[in-house]
């Protein structure tokens, strides 16, 4: 503790069962205020409320899902996206082709080049958000990984009657 203070410490579980049946509101509320309690004691660096853990744990698992429904729509409007610029793009060489055959390209060059131009940056764009998706689609698979390591724990029973913080 000498060399290292700040690793000494040690950390509890704390368990605490409701003989009444599942915990009511009231009762979560108060042992969130015991926690809140425990956590301001000198010497203590922190508490940990079970029923908060709990619903931020839950409320992961639900951010998770919906990441998932955003990355799918994300991907579907990107796909939407190149589509209409693969078919824009079409167009426009269709549109040089025939202006070619008539011997009307130089005279609708500065427009199919004003054309190509807005394609490009249209496609420069959407490459930029497909990277950004990518990215968040990476994250939110890291973020996968690490509740699939926490499945099956959890710091309130099924039955509700037990729950367990950490001081």
């Amino acid at each position: 503790a000498k060399v290292m203070p700040e690793a000494a410490g040690a950390q509890a579980t704390v368990v605490i069962q409701s003989k009444d049946g599942a915990f009511t509101a009231e009762q979560r509320q108060e042992v969130g205020a015991l926690f809140a309690r425990v956590a301001k004691l000198d010497g203590v660096e922190g508490a940990r409320d079970p029923f908060a853990s709990q619903k931020q744990l839950d409320g992961q698992k639900a951010e998770v899902a919906k990441g998932e429904k955003q990355i799918e729509q994300g991907r579907q409007k990107l796909d939407a996206g190149q589509a209409e610029l693969d078919a824009n793009q079409k167009k426009l060489d269709q549109g040089i082709a025939q202006a070619k055959a008539a011997g009307q390209y130089e005279a609708a060059k500065p427009r199919f080049d004003a054309q190509q131009k807005e394609l490009d940056a249209g496609k420069a764009k959407l490459q930029q958000e497909r990277a950004k998706l990518q990215a968040q689609s990476t994250q939110l698979e890291e973020g996968k990984k690490l509740m699939a390591h926490a499945e099956g724990i959890s710091l309130v029973s099924s039955d509700k009657r037990t729950a367990m913080g950490t001081v």
